[in-house]
């Protein structure tokens, strides 16, 4: 409890760094980034019948392994409770709590790249590296790694915390097959104790505390500030696959979901990676990334299963594309969407995260375009196929114009040429739509239905 606790003590040490928390505004709530930058901000509202996320009164804005020591002395002898946060990612609820200490790591983003790291205490030439503060995003981390040529094994989304309970808690990314767990990947943690001390662990000091951090959750053994991960070279390019396939009933999904069984055994090698989604309206929705694979290849893993979905138009409706970008621009993105735009060839959506695309056809010009199946927060996902569905006149707050630059073209790769590849399913069993450039529409189905 912090009602009737005098912080005068703890404000002399860490100065302005001192806050009175408020709630964070509810016009925040869709931002990330906006809800990173107040320490009353969460990730998540709570979990249901679990916890609910609430702010701490008083928080200490960490700048230094000092603050947070200064905050755990405070805390300890005042009987104060203790909880950290960085970017608010914690959906379990251990980084928010009524009444206690808030210690608050986001301005702690320095990030240090290494060419030769060498742990305290150990001897040998040095492995490369990369040092980052508690408060540090993978996107900040992998903007620096890659700015020299390395990549550092993280989370697929970037405002995480690079130094939190990713690593610490183990930390399987999408290509931790090629380079194993974040967690693994630890060489060094700068660590402050339930005592207040600051300590160094690694293999050579403290190992017992390294080898409990690597895996034991955070915050679990000490307030981590600091971390240092083992890099590699980057890789060339990245593949993505995404799409979505839907059975026409259940007895078709079985038989999807039995075929789906017998090919993924053959993604399971160090260059695949990421997700498959199995969705109650028996659909199977695909978002899987490979590293330095030649496009024929990928292909050529995916067409028997593919094949096999086509040659049963009755059965399964399916819109899956392939495209391929140099791998240094997935935190460029701006970069990213320009070459997405010139592999895609004018049949892919234009939003960041990668959502599948539903291929239709305007009844009046018979021509094909494509329409991003994500819905509107707050709306149910499109019906799709199914019974006659009116069309929304809500517009997505996430929609861009597509404007694209000369196919193929690139600014900062010259003479790269973006790929794409794309499955479309028979005319039959497209949907049709009036307006296909409105990414939240429940086109009518049929031609000429209104």
């Amino acid at each position: 409890m912090t009602d009737g606790v005098d912080f005068a003590d703890l404000a002399a040490r860490v100065g302005d760094r001192l806050l009175d928390v408020q709630p964070s505004p509810l016009a925040n709530m869709r931002n990330p980034y906006a809800i990173q930058e107040d320490p009353g901000g969460f990730q998540t509202t709570g979990w249901f019948e679990a916890f609910e996320s609430r702010h701490s009164p008083r928080a200490v804005t960490a700048e230094s392994a000092a603050d947070v020591a200064a905050a755990v002395d405070f805390a300890r002898d005042c009987g104060v409770g203790l909880v950290i946060k960085g970017a608010g990612h914690d959906y379990l609820g251990r980084s928010s709590a009524p009444e206690s200490l808030l210690i608050w790591t986001h301005r702690m983003r320095e990030v240090t790249v290494h060419d030769a790291f060498r742990p305290a205490g150990t001897d040998g030439p040095g492995v490369p590296a990369i040092s980052v503060g508690a408060g540090t995003r993978w996107l900040e981390a992998y903007q620096a790694a890659a700015g020299h040529g390395r990549y550092v094994q993280g989370g697929g989304c970037v405002t995480v915390g690079a130094a939190g309970g990713f690593p610490q808690g183990g930390g399987f990314g999408s290509f931790s097959r090629r380079y194993g767990t974040a967690a693994g990947n630890v060489l060094e943690a700068e660590v402050v104790l339930a005592s207040g001390e600051i300590v160094v662990a690694n293999e050579a000091r403290h190992p017992d505390l390294f080898w409990a951090l690597r895996g034991g959750g955070g915050g679990t053994f000490g307030v981590v500030t600091r971390l240092t991960m083992r890099t590699y070279p980057i890789p060339e390019t990245r593949i993505t696959v995404r799409g979505a396939i839907r059975a026409s009933g259940d007895a078709e999904f079985r038989r999807l979901l039995t075929e789906l069984a017998r090919f993924l055994p053959g993604l399971c090698n160090d260059r695949w990676g990421e997700q498959v989604m199995l969705s109650g309206d028996n659909s199977v929705e695909f978002g899987m990334h490979a590293v330095d694979l030649a496009d024929e290849e990928a292909r050529r893993v995916w067409r028997p299963f593919l094949d096999w979905v086509d040659e049963q138009p009755s059965a399964f409706t399916s819109a899956v594309s392939n495209d391929t970008v140099p791998f240094g621009v997935l935190w460029d993105a701006g970069l990213r969407d320009q070459l997405s735009h010139a592999g895609c060839h004018g049949g892919c959506s234009t939003t960041r995260t990668p959502w599948p695309t539903r291929f239709s056809r305007h009844p009046d010009t018979g021509r094909s375009s494509s329409m991003s199946t994500r819905p509107c927060p707050g709306r149910r996902p499109t019906p799709w196929p199914g019974t006659a569905a009116r069309r929304s006149t809500r517009r997505c707050s996430t929609r861009r114009p597509w404007r694209s630059p000369p196919r193929g073209s690139s600014t900062r790769f010259p003479g790269y040429r973006a790929t794409s590849q794309t499955r479309k399913t028979p005319r039959s069993a497209r949907a049709w739509s009036a307006r296909p450039w409105r990414c939240c529409a429940r086109p009518p189905r049929g031609p000429g239905a209104t």
